[in-house]
C-alpha cells in the first residue's frame, strides 16, 4: 500500500568467484566424437558417424523414449574415424534415443524412425 512508487528501485551486481581452472583427472586421450544419425528422419536404414583418438571399445545403443533397451552393442576399433550402420527396418515410427560410450564418457543423440 505504498503511495509513493517513485522510490521503488532494485540494484544488483554481478558476482563471481573463482575456485581455480583445473580440470583433475582430464585425460586428452578421452576426447572423441559422435555425429547425429544421417538420414534423420530415417525409414529403412542409417548412418553415425564416430571418431575415436586410440584404439578401445565403443559401447552402442539404442531405447525408446521410455528408456527401453531395444539395442546394445560393443564395437572394437581401432584409433580414426568410422561410420557404424543401423538396420533401422525393424523400429516402428517414432523417438529413439542412441548412445556411444568410450572410456567413460557418454554421448547421447536423438533419432527419429519414420515410416510410409
Amino acid at each position: 500500500g505504498e503511495m509513493d512508487d517513485s522510490n521503488d528501485t532494485l540494484s544488483m551486481e554481478a558476482c563471481a568467484i573463482e575456485f581455480g581452472t583445473a580440470v583433475p583427472g582430464y585425460d586428452a586421450s578421452a576426447n572423441w566424437t559422435m555425429g547425429q544419425n544421417m538420414p534423420n528422419p530415417a525409414s529403412a536404414a542409417t548412418q553415425i558417424t564416430y571418431s575415436i583418438p586410440q584404439e578401445g571399445v565403443i559401447h552402442f545403443t539404442l531405447t525408446t523414449i521410455t528408456g527401453q533397451l531395444i539395442h546394445s552393442q560393443d564395437i572394437s576399433s581401432a584409433a580414426g574415424s568410422y561410420s557404424l550402420e543401423f538396420d533401422t527396418q525393424h523400429l516402428a515410427g517414432g523417438i529413439y534415443y542412441y548412445s556411444m560410450e568410450y572410456q567413460g564418457q557418454r554421448i547421447v543423440k536423438k533419432m527419429t524412425i519414420q515410416k510410409k
